[in-house]
């Protein structure tokens, strides 16, 4: 959860997922 190699990527998921 906490890994700073892809946070765009992380963000990104969650916020498909969110929608």
């Amino acid at each position: 959860m906490n890994h700073p190699l892809k946070p765009i990527k992380n963000i990104s998921f969650f916020f498909f997922f969110q929608t």
